[in-house]
């Protein structure tokens, strides 16, 4: 409903790093974050230079989860779809 409204949702910081587990070395954990460019980067440069920028993500992720739901609306919820949300919206 609130995606229908175009509310931005707001996303969970235990997903992200579920997907930086799964995927962070091709930049699904940007993706899921809608940082394009970003993951692609990770990807072509597989894991940024190696793994050492994947590395530093590990500490990162919580400012990167934070900053997006700064963007949200205080009364927007959280996205239900989880990783799902990279495959559903394409």
């Amino acid at each position: 409903e609130a995606r229908a409204q175009g509310l931005r949702l707001k996303l969970r910081k235990t997903v992200a790093y579920a997907c930086w587990c799964c995927g962070g070395l091709f930049g699904l954990h940007h993706f899921y974050l809608g940082r394009v460019l970003h993951g692609c980067l990770m990807a072509v440069s597989v894991g940024g230079f190696f793994g050492v920028l994947w590395f530093a993500d590990f500490f990162l992720l919580p400012t990167y989860v934070r900053n997006h739901n700064r963007q949200c609306r205080g009364d927007a919820p959280y996205d239900p779809r989880g990783c799902c949300r990279l495959f559903c919206s394409l």
